[in-house]
């Protein structure tokens, strides 16, 4: 009997090994970029723009860098598209908004399950953008916007794999899910990386203390929770509704909106609704105005002021504080 309980605890720990071979199915190796010569010469003018995204890969510990095809024009995009797979399409925005939207419906009649990504070269084009045309996100998943900023390529290429993700990993491995609320594209665009950057890290260090394998611990790099992203108050309660039940966090800023229209305290009443059903769940509330620190405290929410120098800084200390990422006390 000692030696079938020896047997039945080394198979459940096998099992349990085996079920990160099962999480981030979706990985995005192949990048279709389309961008104009001029757009892409900016890009690279810093150096390559693979090297940039290997770099950002190398200093976060991450493993197979994904590859970047650029193509030059719509025509070529489509045919390129044709002959080799791809993961994710990025279309760089430049003053003409409408081209790259016809592009994205084309590449979706043929390839609907094909993730695209509308990147603008600044917050000028972006400007541009959103005064000539509405975004349908059954055509584009998400815009960003560049601003010479590295680290977003990484970013938008976690935030593909998380959303692509979700589903799976919350089912087979009930893989946590962190919500982030925020409806300014210059915002999320310089945020995410950020956001990124310091979950990978407490992770990495949660794992590190483990002696286990090297194999192990990247296999247990895909457990680390899953980022989604809502822009309005309508869709961070359908996301909740959905994952309600691997929530680890809501990061949200006060004003976006809801009801279609802009409601500077939709982000207090998200709060006021989970904490309805979940008292204790972290929050953290942002805000450019310190005045809204108050109504935080008092629906026991963290606060950080988005133009806050050490804005890194107290994420991460929220994140030892909060969500179980510092030592055991």
């Amino acid at each position: 009997m000692y030696f079938d309980d020896i047997v039945a605890l080394y198979d459940k720990e096998r099992q349990e090994h085996n079920i990160f071979h099962d999480l981030m199915t979706y990985r995005v190796h192949e990048i279709l970029l389309v961008a104009s010569l001029y757009d892409s010469f900016i890009l690279e003018s810093d150096g390559s723009l693979f090297e940039q995204i290997y770099g950002e890969y190398y200093k976060l510990n991450l493993t197979s860098a994904p590859r970047v095809t650029p193509v030059y024009s719509f025509e070529s995009a489509v045919e390129v598209a044709s002959t080799k797979k791809f993961d994710l399409v990025i279309i760089m925005a430049s003053l003409n908004v409408e081209d790259p939207v016809k592009l994205a419906k084309n590449l979706k009649n043929h390839w609907p399950e094909l993730p695209i990504l509308l990147l603008a070269m600044n917050n000028a084009i972006l400007g541009k953008m959103n005064e000539s045309c509405n975004i349908d996100n059954s055509l584009i998943n998400r815009v960003f916007v560049w601003n010479g900023y590295s680290k977003l390529f990484v970013a938008m290429v976690k935030y593909i794999e998380d959303l692509y993700n979700v589903d799976n990993d919350t089912q087979v491995g009930l893989v946590r899910v962190i919500l982030l609320v925020e409806d300014s594209i210059r915002y999320y665009s310089r945020y995410l990386p950020l956001l990124y950057s310091v979950l990978m890290r407490q992770t990495q260090l949660l794992i590190e203390e483990e002696s286990q394998l090297e194999s192990y611990k990247i296999l247990r790099m895909r457990g680390r929770p899953k980022v989604l992203l809502a822009t309005t108050f309508e869709e961070a309660a359908e996301m909740l509704g959905r994952y309600e039940s691997y929530i680890l966090t809501i990061i949200s800023d006060v004003k976006f909106p809801r009801g279609g229209r802009d409601d500077p305290d939709a982000g207090i009443e998200l709060v006021k609704l989970v904490r309805e059903k979940y008292p204790d769940l972290p929050i953290m509330l942002q805000s450019s105005e310190d005045d809204n620190r108050d109504r935080a405290e008092s629906l026991k929410a963290a606060f950080a002021n988005k133009n806050s120098n050490t804005l890194g800084l107290e994420l991460n200390q929220f994140f030892q504080d909060n969500l179980g990422f510092g030592p055991f006390i």
